[in-house]
């Protein structure tokens, strides 16, 4: 939740809630002189539940994917590779891993240009391609590829290994390193096959984790089991420019929001704005905020939540434009509505002079002498 604040008010803002420093417990320094706020230094337990030992089948067997598939090939002379492959685009072997030249046995003058499978050289070429592979008498033939688990995306590897009627996971959510998937009912006899694959396919990933249960805390964060790779949870974004660093086992995030994050400080925050955020977490509002020249007082009741704010401020260089809280966010609106030249004092101002001025109308009601009483009719 965000508030913008009149500039008149949030020096003042900042001057009662310095008043609090003397007796709240400090949990980080956002720099030498200015501490976050804290009500409690009471730590959120561990959200991550660790690989069994030993882990359940059923296991990844990565040498029972190799196999031999046979393509079309073309022998052409050596010198000229990289022009064909350019003619021969669109047709030409296109599989991770694999290069569409190979060596041609024994005839080091010769390469084996490698077609897709399927492909017809006689057939199903352009007629130019046809003219350029008769005129130059090169010879058409047929290629026995060795395939291995490298060759293959996770997509295919986990078609192979589930069973039928289980799928494998369409997407997931990539919090820096760590893959976080929201399981099936049906893919969780196979979860820590389909983390060891994922592992295996995305090269940058050392965690895949699954969410287990629904959010049930008051800081919004889940238990989580580890599928594969390693126990470390804590992981660095990059959301346009700006660096985030978070443990994802201890604080929410949500990578969905990066564009609604980024549109409301476009269209909503001028730099000189005060800006209140009461539900900061780590700040992927707070801090590109702070970026544009405002000054944000930003509160989460999550103390790693407030921890990490605090260091993202220093990652980004806002240290002077964010002030962190860690309070109940209904006590950060009181102390927000209770600050001198604030909202809530001049309402409750106008509320008093509505009062007094009532007052004063029922007083002079009162004084004022009663109306003559008309006179009685005669023979009445």
């Amino acid at each position: 939740m965000l508030l913008k604040l009149q500039t008149t008010n949030y020096v003042h803002f900042r001057q009662q809630a310095v008043k609090h420093v003397h007796r709240l417990p400090v949990v980080y320094r956002a720099s030498s002189r200015r501490p976050v706020i804290c009500l409690t230094a009471d730590q959120t337990e561990n959200m991550l539940i660790p690989l069994p030992d030993p882990i359940p089948p059923p296991h990844l067997d990565r040498q029972s994917f190799a196999s031999t598939i046979n393509v079309p090939a073309v022998r052409v002379p050596k010198q000229r590779c990289n022009e064909l492959m350019r003619k021969f685009k669109g047709f030409t072997l296109d599989r991770p891993k694999l290069r569409c030249i190979v060596e041609d046995a024994g005839n080091d003058a010769m390469r084996l240009l490698l077609l897709e499978e399927g492909v017809d050289v006689q057939q199903g070429l352009t007629q130019e391609l046809r003219d350029l592979i008769q005129s130059e008498g090169w010879q058409s033939l047929t290629y026995a590829l060795p395939l291995d688990y490298s060759h293959l995306n996770a997509e295919q590897v986990l078609k192979r290994l589930l069973p039928a009627g289980v799928d494998a996971p369409a997407s997931f959510e990539t919090v820096g390193h760590i893959i976080h998937l929201n399981l099936r009912e049906e893919q969780l006899p196979h979860k820590y096959l389909i983390g060891e694959v994922l592992l295996d396919k995305n090269p940058h990933v050392r965690t895949v984790v699954n969410k287990v249960g629904a959010i049930q805390n008051e800081f919004r964060v889940f238990t989580m089991e580890l599928l594969a790779g390693e126990p470390h949870t804590e992981a660095e974004v990059v959301q346009h420019g700006t660096r985030f660093r978070l443990d994802f086992a201890q604080v929410y995030w949500n990578s969905r929001l990066e564009q609604e994050h980024t549109r409301l400080v476009n269209t909503h925050f001028q730099r000189g704005d005060a800006v209140a955020d009461i539900m900061a977490g780590i700040g992927p509002f707070a801090i590109p905020a702070a970026q544009k020249g405002c000054t944000v007082y930003a509160n989460d009741l999550n103390p790693d939540s407030t921890r990490y704010l605090a260091l993202n401020a220093r990652l980004n260089r806002v240290t002077g434009g964010v002030h962190v809280f860690n309070m109940d966010g209904r006590a950060f609106v009181r102390l927000l509505c209770s600050t001198p030249g604030g909202q809530a004092e001049e309402v409750l101002k106008a509320r008093q002079e509505a009062a007094a001025q009532a007052g004063s109308l029922a007083q002079a009601a009162d004084a004022a002498p009663a109306p003559a009483q008309p006179a009685a009719a005669a023979g009445a």
